[in-house]
């Protein structure tokens, strides 16, 4: 029986030898601490493997450049949150096999589809462009993390661009737009940032859904047709109360039109369209299951500011007019999301947060305070602490122009920024606590500070109840 025997090179026979001298030398110079009675090194001599998201792979709307595009920006981390260059689109090129235009194409497709954000623009002294600073996710996160990492994500989804190369770029934008606006009229927490645990909840439930609009950006893969990709809306998959509440066809009057419209001098939040007289014949009733008369007079229940609307012969009720500052309006989009993120809070707190929004921009462009490069992010961010009790008040918002009727109790505002304040120090103390494993004696100390202010909310809480 012929044997035949593995050989090596000398090239590759010296490449070897030099690993193991170098791994030799270094442990040769290494301190042994009394503990390690026994050390080595290791030299792997296979190939290097690395492992990708399922979810990008089986991504219904990518295809094969985009998703080898992101591939290849992950060849390039080595350690996790570690800075690192992004490849040169020369590189990109080179490996894709595809043109200057095909590249820049594939990076801007899998930012609108939030695979990647760009979080930050880079320039010189001069001005000069320098580079581009991108953050790569395993899935697509959530539109509240995005505009906490990227202000200008909406303004980019809303930029048209022109050529043919870039019309599956547009019609991605456009498409993301539509989902997007889709969950901010029937999902209040649509702008609300996803913990882990959320985000595998959402992804367990859309596996275990047939509904379309259940997936990430509520496109499913049986409408990836050519020269009409991510037409969500008009396929007949969505059910069609979601297509008439989303349908702008002067045609359809007596739906819900056209929520975010450019259009110059008007408020798409503001308008209430009367609903025609239609035959008896037409008049049909919706399912149970999504029961649009409901839906829709919910939705200007909660948006409607000026006058009454009759929809169904259903009267509703009107809220309070918000007043968005100008740093959270660039766009009708972006002032309608920090609309939508006001309206989560109280109604005596809904002013209050954009005012406080506000009065901290001014600051930041005065250099009295930290510059605010990303407002719709710090809106988001003081939301949630409002909400979760951690938000600490501060001269910022405060307005003595209100009228005695509109100016809220003097002693429950006491109350509440009182409350939130020991609330955020006892947070604060606990994870202080966690930490000091090693040292019992300050561990102690912190948990006496601890249970004073606990006791000091017992007593706020009390003497609040008695009055």
């Amino acid at each position: 029986m012929n044997m035949q025997t593995a050989t090596l090179n000398p090239a590759q026979l010296n490449a070897l030898q030099q690993h193991i001298q170098q791994a030799a030398d270094k442990l040769s110079h290494q301190n042994l601490s009394q503990d390690e009675t026994e050390v080595g090194s290791l030299i792997y001599m296979g190939n290097v493997h690395d492992s990708f998201p399922r979810g990008l792979i089986t991504d219904p709307i990518l295809n094969s450049e985009e998703i080898h595009t992101w591939m290849l920006m992950r060849l390039e981390v080595s350690d996790q949150f570690t800075a690192t260059r992004i490849p040169k689109q020369d590189t990109l090129m080179e490996q894709l096999k595809c043109s200057r235009p095909i590249v820049s194409r594939n990076l801007q497709v899998l930012r609108a589809m939030r695979w990647i954000t760009l979080c930050q623009i880079v320039r010189g002294a001069d001005g000069q462009y320098r580079g581009a600073i991108y953050a790569q996710h395993d899935e697509p996160i959530s539109l509240a993390e995005t505009l906490l990492l990227d202000s200008t994500y909406l303004d980019f989804l809303q930029e048209e661009t022109r050529g043919d190369v870039l019309k599956r770029l547009n019609n991605i934008k456009h498409s993301v737009l539509k989902h997007t606006d889709y969950r901010l009229l029937t999902d209040e927490t649509a702008l609300t940032p996803e913990s882990g645990i959320g985000s595998s909840l959402r992804r367990m439930s859309s596996n275990l859904s047939n509904n379309p609009l259940d997936t990430v950006l509520a496109c499913p893969p049986e409408i990836l047709e050519p020269k009409n990709e991510l037409n969500c809306y008009e396929n007949q998959s969505i059910p069609e109360e979601v297509r008439n509440l989303l349908r702008a066809d002067d045609n359809e009057k007596h739906h819900v039109k056209t929520f975010y419209v450019d259009n110059s001098g008007k408020n798409s939040r503001n308008i209430a369209h009367k609903p025609l007289n239609r035959p008896n014949s037409q008049q049909k009733q919706p399912s149970e299951s999504f029961n649009m008369d409901n839906h829709v007079n919910n939705f200007y229940t909660a948006y409607c500011s000026s006058g009454s609307s009759f929809i169904n012969n259903k009267k509703t009720t009107t809220t309070q007019k918000l007043r968005i500052p100008r740093c959270l309006s660039g766009t009708k989009r972006k002032e309608e999301y920090a609309h939508d993120l006001a309206r989560k809070l109280p109604p005596d707190e809904q002013q209050y947060i954009l005012d406080f929004v506000e009065d901290r921009h001014k600051a930041g462009e005065q250099g009295i305070s930290k510059p605010m490069p990303n407002p719709i992010g710090f809106l988001i961010s003081m939301v949630e602490r409002m909400q979760n009790g951690t938000f600490v008040p501060s001269g910022y918002g405060e307005r003595n122009n209100m009228t005695q009727q509109e100016k809220p109790d003097n002693t429950e505002r006491q109350y509440k920024q009182a409350r939130q304040e020991l609330f955020s120090n006892i947070r604060h103390l606990d994870k202080m606590i966690e930490m000091q494993s090693q040292q019992p004696g300050l561990k102690s100390e912190l948990i006496a500070q601890r249970d004073q202010l606990k006791q000091k909310m017992q007593i706020l809480e009390k003497n609040t109840i008695a009055i």
